[in-house]
C-alpha cells in the first residue's frame, strides 16, 4: 500500500526539523563546554590569588589554607583537561580558550 503524502512530509518535516535542530543543539553543548572551561579558569585564578596571598601574610600563615589553594588549584586544572578532551571526542576539533 503507497505511504500517503501527508504521512511522506510528516516524515521529511521530521527530517529536515532535526536537521535545523542539529546546529542549534551542537551550539549548546559548546557554549556549555567553553563556560565550565572559564568558570574552572576563574576559580584556578581566585585560588592562585589565595595562595600568593597566604604566603606573603608570615604573620597569619594559615597552612589549612594554602593546601586549600593548591588543592583546589590541581582540580580545576584537571577539569580543565577533562573539559577539552570531552570537547575534542564530541566534535573532533580542540577548544578554542
Amino acid at each position: 500500500m503507497p505511504t500517503a503524502l501527508f504521512d511522506k512530509l510528516c516524515d521529511a518535516t521530521d527530517k529536515a526539523l532535526k536537521k535545523m535542530k542539529k546546529p542549534l543543539v551542537r551550539k549548546k553543548i559548546k557554549r556549555a563546554l567553553e563556560s565550565a572551561y572559564d568558570d574552572a579558569e576563574g576559580r584556578k585564578i581566585s585560588a592562585e590569588e589565595s595562595l600568593v596571598n597566604g604566603r606573603k601574610d608570615f604573620e597569619n600563615y594559615d597552612v589549612n589554607e594554602i593546601l586549600r589553594a593548591k588543592v583546589e588549584i590541581k582540580k580545576t586544572g584537571e577539569a580543565q583537561v577533562a573539559l577539552k578532551k570531552e570537547y575534542l571526542e564530541l566534535f573532533d576539533e580542540e577548544m578554542k580558550c
